[in-house]
């Protein structure tokens, strides 16, 4: 009896525990079909990319999501990006669309920086337009106060008059003139419905 007790207990986690691996397997392939969650394209077209190869695109100055610098004050990391529909947010322009990034500041000092310091650019790669980013509206300046090893995750929006294939997205700090501009890829983004 206390065997049979033991293996349906067994079964039942090594069920609960497959199901749970296949629903997250599945989350992961609806999020990378949807469009708007975008990884390495490399990652994406299964192309391994050789530390060689790494060290040179990010010596060039190019990171891909999930890639970040670092300098004296800040650490900086583009996440993700994607598009949407610019009719859900308070616009002050007329452009019908909006890319999105979330980037994560860190702060690198042993003193309190502020992160709104940093200004955010992105560039479409074919048609040479730029667009400068703006943070999430609703955000509380106090939260851009970073304490020594603190970070905080930043939504910045670009609104843009059309989705391209592929953009720039840039960093610059205002009060810092020896940072060195900082880009990544932004590509496959799909135009919202």
């Amino acid at each position: 009896m206390k065997k049979n007790i033991l293996l349906i207990i067994v079964l039942l986690i090594s069920a609960l525990f497959i199901g749970a691996c296949q629903q997250d397997s599945n989350t992961q392939e609806n999020v990378k079909n949807d469009g708007k969650v975008n990884s390495s394209v490399k990652e994406d077209e299964g192309i391994e990319e050789t530390e060689e190869e790494r060290l040179k695109r990010q010596e060039s100055g190019l990171n891909l999501y999930g890639e970040g610098v670092k300098d004296k004050d800040y650490g900086i990391t583009l996440q993700t990006a994607y598009s949407e529909t610019n009719i859900f947010r308070e616009s002050k322009t007329d452009k019908p669309f909006a890319v999105n990034a979330v980037v994560k500041v860190a702060n690198a000092t042993d003193q309190q920086v502020n992160a709104s310091n940093i200004g955010f650019t992105l560039t479409s790669e074919n048609s040479s337009n730029s667009y400068t980013g703006e943070l999430f509206s609703s955000m509380n300046p106090s939260d851009l106060e970073l304490n020594p090893e603190e970070s905080v995750y930043l939504q910045v929006t670009f609104e843009v008059d059309a989705i391209e294939p592929a953009y720039m997205f840039s960093v610059g700090v205002f009060n810092n003139p020896n940072w060195e501009e900082v880009k990544w890829k932004v590509e496959d983004l799909e135009e919202p419905n």
